[in-house]
């Protein structure tokens, strides 16, 4: 049997969220996702749980919040997936930036590219 994936989905806009989570129930995969929209709602996540992976809204980086979110990924060391709305350079250059493994562009993500990233 397959382990399944806990994923953190931390998405403002409701529509991209609803792609994603649509995207990865197609998958094929075993995932758990949580989807929560703001920086407050994932911290009060990761006080009472540890996901495998967490997909994040590049958006969030800008919230006074982000450095003690970033910590706390840092701190369980649990692999962050930047989404950006931006090119995939710029993407790629604000994931490093942040400290994500990878990157997904928004309006360029498909099944193949989500589950090679994830």
């Amino acid at each position: 049997m397959d382990t399944v994936k806990n994923i953190l989905l931390v998405e403002g806009d409701e529509r991209s969220a609803h792609d994603i989570l649509r995207f990865l129930k197609v998958s094929g995969y075993m995932f758990s996702v949580s989807h929560v929209s703001d920086t407050a709602d994932a911290l009060n996540y990761l006080h009472t749980r540890r996901p495998d992976l967490v997909l994040l809204d590049s958006a969030i980086t800008n919230h006074k919040e982000w450095s003690t979110l970033q910590s706390s990924f840092q701190r369980d060391n649990v692999p962050l997936v930047l989404l950006s709305e931006a090119s995939p350079t710029e993407a790629q250059k604000h994931a490093g930036r942040v400290g994500a493994t990878d990157f997904l562009v928004k309006n360029k993500i498909n099944l193949f590219h989500l589950k090679k990233t994830i």
